[in-house]
């Protein structure tokens, strides 16, 4: 029942997508489960707040009448992306590439299956918290007694209200069948990078990013080893909004601009790094939509995560819980940013932890000053910058002891940002590869193993 709940899951995000949205299957799927996680989280939070519990068939209902609506009104364009998508003949190299990208699943997956709960946090912040959910049917039962739990109740709650979901369809709490839903956002986080990195670079090269973002050891550990983590979900929703604002600046398209702050909003409803990082997304978008001509209403989409993120403050406010966040700059002691910056920094680069992610950041930023790259590339890394200089500055709160804290979290703080980190080399790689086509033939290197260099251009004698 667990995975009938992840298909339903999939099927309600897929309702939520735009019918005709040029996106190929294996992404759409992957927006797909992203959206429905988002979605049914949303909705079991509001259904709480308005007293209806959560039946599985009052959580359905909904659901069932909005697919209602859209086939009465889209029909078979539903599964538009469907009918178009035609399987291609695959180059060798692509089959390598994709069997590179699902080698860490398949060598992964045990782990997730075979072990409990092993990691004190993925259980006590995150499981328990969803276990206590559904068998009290509301949220305020663990709320109203959360000093005698060490769970963090001040986190947001994706995937503590996305569980519960889970085990009212299983139809009782199934916590070793609730991690699958880790290695689901995995996947999810492969697929959603492979359709951006497709759109900005070749078919190739965008199977080459992702079978390197499938193959980051700590990524994969708190994806599979570490089950239970909001991690991986928050990297599934960096990567979606950073994807979106980027295609907000490049193609104008108003969908692009509620997509963006949608999934800016569903990582702030994961955790709270992910409220640092829906403000610069919303910075991002707001500077478009000033120098753009767009209709006023537009500025609406900017408001949107207020009405998720209100509630709950004003909820976690009355049960008087602290939000358990940092204000930038705030008690900053710049003896412990100095540690913290040292850690990070080794640990980043350290390529038993992340292989090339954080280099190829490095060297994507170095390649984008030498070919002067569009000021439009320096969102996406300046997006993973901007998670790594908040999460210095938290750091250098001092609100834990400083070694034992970085021993704790460092490494699952940075493989958050490193699908985001990946995204600047491929989309710098997609910049310079289409700038290679667009030079003149006079401008092109010569073809390797040629000793012949390309011919000038002659002019030919007019008569007179």
């Amino acid at each position: 029942m667990i995975y009938l709940g992840l298909l339903l899951s999939c099927a309600i995000g897929w309702l939520l997508l735009p019918a005709r949205w040029e996106c190929r299957l294996p992404g759409r799927l992957s927006f797909a489960f992203a959206a429905g996680a988002f979605a049914i989280s949303v909705e079991m939070f509001a259904l709480d707040l308005a007293g209806l519990g959560w039946n599985p068939l009052v959580v359905l209902l909904p659901w069932l009448a909005f697919a209602a609506w859209r086939i009465y009104r889209d029909g078979a364009g539903l599964l538009a992306p469907v009918r178009p998508w035609r399987a291609e003949t695959p180059s060798p190299v692509s089959i390598l590439l994709a069997l590179l990208i699902l080698a860490p699943v398949l060598v992964w997956m045990p782990f997730e299956r075979l072990t409990p709960l092993i990691s004190w946090d993925a259980w006590a912040i995150w499981m328990l918290k969803a276990k206590a959910f559904y068998l009290d049917g509301t949220m305020s039962g663990f709320f109203g007694r959360h000093q005698e739990f060490v769970g963090q109740p001040g986190y947001p709650l994706l995937i503590p209200l996305y569980a519960a979901f889970l085990y009212a369809i299983n139809g009782g709490v199934a916590d070793g069948a609730a991690k699958i839903l880790s290695p689901c956002f995995f996947l999810a986080l492969l697929g959603v990078f492979h359709h951006f990195a497709r759109r900005w670079a070749s078919p190739r090269a965008a199977l080459a990013f992702t079978a390197m973002l499938a193959s980051v050891p700590m990524v994969d550990h708190i994806g599979f080893e570490l089950a239970g983590y909001a991690e991986t979900a928050l990297s599934l929703y960096f990567v979606a909004a950073a994807g979106f604002v980027y295609e907000w600046h490049r193609e104008g398209r108003v969908v692009d601009l509620a997509a963006a702050c949608l999934a800016a909003t569903a990582a702030a409803w994961t955790k709270n790094e992910g409220q640092f990082f829906l403000l610069a997304v919303l910075v991002l978008a707001a500077a478009k939509l000033l120098r753009s001509r767009t209709a006023v209403w537009n500025w609406a989409w900017l408001a949107a995560p207020a009405v998720i993120l209100g509630p709950w403050t004003l909820v976690r406010r009355s049960h008087e819980i602290e939000a358990a966040g940092f204000t930038p700059l705030i008690d900053f002691d710049a003896g412990i940013f100095g540690i913290a910056l040292r850690r990070l920094l080794a640990m980043a680069f350290d390529t038993q932890l992340y292989n090339l992610t954080f280099l190829l950041l490095a060297a994507s930023i170095v390649g984008a000053l030498v070919l002067r790259a569009r000021p439009l590339f320096w969102a996406l890394p300046g997006l993973a910058l901007w998670q790594f200089a908040g999460a210095v500055l938290a750091y250098a709160t001092g609100r834990n002891e400083i070694q034992w804290w970085l021993g704790t979290s460092a490494g699952r703080i940075l493989a958050q940002i490193a699908p985001l980190a990946l995204m600047a080399p491929a989309a710098l790689y997609g910049e310079w590869t289409q700038r290679r086509r667009d030079a003149p033939a006079d401008e092109k290197p010569a073809q390797p193993g040629s000793s012949i260099s390309p011919k000038k251009k002659t002019r030919r004698c007019q008569p007179n």
